[in-house]
């Protein structure tokens, strides 16, 4: 979604600290699928086991979460390099034959966790085994505390919480503050409130998650919408009745296919993408959902593509998503101005930047050029524009609503 976490390892490499957290684990990722491939070539293992392995062999530094694990195992076993079956009412995994033979080829090669551990932060060993000693004193507390003293444990862990992230935010610390007063909202919570809305009000869509496991498995950045964000677009598309939609950015296709499906059958949209490689993963996963008569991908830089647009007085749009270089988000929305009609809509992504556009000392690119689409928006008498900050498995961001209402200038 956001460009800000565009050089991640994808998706196979997220881990969650243990009791919690999201990211990295403790400040490193690793090799999910090379990890995987390592450790069953030890012996068969349960899901669960590889994740207790991992933690224990990188000190704790990462551990994938079980989110990360099993499409990792999935891309395993699609690729015929690992086998599963039922056992005592869990699912084990080991290698096949090309398994065995692709691990036996890098058999020289240091494990993955052996990586993290040479590459580690001292600071990132000392807190991994700081929490490791917690860990072991609530699990005594657990197992022979009384009822008051689990409850003052919780407390105190409570605390303890919300006086880190407080670290994370420059603020002062303090122990003030009792867990009675209320707990501070926290990228985990974020998360696991995704999880809760996602788990009730979308369904299990088998084409939308093929988008991210062939995405992974490009190598394309875990930078699209979330699924919530998807479905937004999604309503808002069809809210307005859109027969046409612009997309600047295409990346694996996620949004786009969130978008094409709120268009009716003649409807049309068109995606911008600079990437090749981008453009024919998400063309692929567009054919794969039987969307291809409806959504074309063009590639190029956006800029050119648009020009090229308005001076062949292509049939303008109904809704228009912004998600590119954040640099060029002025230039997209002057093209955009010239390519809707009253009535339209255009979406801006990732407008927040963690807070950051509201840092008048940060000039970096992707800031500034959030600051100029905004002073842009607020003086473009034909629009009515709103900004709303968004929080959730993709981190703290925003996405800005400009409805168009005056016609455009002649192209």
């Amino acid at each position: 979604m956001s460009d800000y976490q565009r050089h991640g390892d994808g998706r196979g490499g997220h881990g969650r600290r243990r009791g919690g957290g999201r990211g990295g684990g403790r400040g490193r990722r690793g090799d999910l699928r090379a990890t995987v491939v390592a450790l069953l070539a030890e012996r068969p293992m349960h899901g669960y086991e590889m994740l207790h392995e991992i933690g224990q062999r990188t000190q704790g530094l990462w551990e994938p979460s079980p989110g990360s694990l099993y499409p990792a195992l999935q891309l395993l076993e699609d690729q015929g390099l690992v086998k599963s079956a039922q056992a005592d009412g869990r699912r084990r995994y080991e290698l096949t034959e090309a398994g065995r033979a692709q691990q036996a080829a890098s058999h020289d090669d240091p494990a993955p966790w052996e990586a993290a551990l040479r590459h580690a932060d001292q600071a990132d060993l000392a807190l991994s085994r700081m929490l490791h000693q917690v860990n072991t004193a609530i699990d005594q507390v657990t197992e022979a505390g009384t009822t008051a003293q689990k409850s003052r444990a919780e407390a105190l862990l409570a605390e303890m919480r919300r006086q880190t992230y407080l670290l994370l935010a420059d603020v002062p610390v303090s122990g003030g503050t009792s867990a009675a007063e209320g707990r501070e909202p926290t990228a985990d919570l974020w998360r696991r409130v995704d999880e809760y809305f996602d788990g009730v009000l979308l369904s299990h869509d088998e084409d939308l998650e093929r988008v991210q496991r062939a995405s992974q498995a490009a190598g394309l950045p875990d930078i699209s919408v979330s699924p919530s964000q998807g479905k937004l677009l999604h309503l808002l598309a069809r809210g307005i009745g859109a027969q046409r939609i612009l997309e600047i950015g295409t990346l694996g296709g996620y949004s786009t296919m969130w978008l094409a499906r709120s268009l009716p059958p003649a409807g049309r949209l068109i995606s911008l993408e600079i990437e090749p490689r981008h453009a024919e993963v998400a063309r692929a996963n567009l054919a794969n959902a039987g969307l291809a008569d409806r959504a074309e991908i063009r590639v190029g830089p956006a800029a050119g593509s648009l020009e090229a647009m308005a001076a062949a007085a292509e049939p303008v749009f109904d809704l228009v998503f912004i998600d590119a270089d954040k640099q060029s988000n002025l230039e997209y929305f002057r093209w955009a101005m010239k390519l809707t009609h009253p009535g339209s809509m255009i979406i801006v992504d990732n407008v927040v930047r963690r807070g950051r556009v509201a840092d008048a000392d940060d000039t970096s690119p992707a800031v500034t050029g959030v600051r100029r689409l905004i002073d842009a928006m607020a003086a473009e008498p034909r629009v009515e524009a709103t900004t709303i900050q968004t929080v959730g498995a993709k981190g703290y961001d925003g996405l800005t609503f400009a409805l168009v209402i005056e016609p455009a200038s002649p192209r």
